[in-house]
């Protein structure tokens, strides 16, 4: 009986793997059209983006924090984002 199991777990795994060796060309595409943004253009329109600013930036303050705030949300408008 645990043959069975192990066997049919062992499908299903197989089954997934197929389906992401062949899912994953598309998501290349994806990446590929989507540019400088790709991690949040790669995301449905009504799924919240949440923008993370590199450390560094936020000790150094000033002109630099400015410029990437400005950036972060210049790649986030007009979806939500957090």
């Amino acid at each position: 009986m645990l043959y069975l199991w192990l066997k049919a777990l062992h499908v299903m795994a197989v089954i997934a793997w197929m389906a992401g060796m062949l899912y994953l060309p598309r998501l290349f595409v994806y990446h590929a059209e989507a540019g400088a943004n790709a991690p949040i253009a790669a995301l449905p329109s009504r799924v919240a983006a949440q923008g993370n600013l590199d450390p560094e930036v936020l000790i150094e303050g000033g002109a630099a924090l400015d410029q990437a705030v400005d950036t972060l949300l210049a790649a986030v408008r007009g979806r939500p984002h957090v």
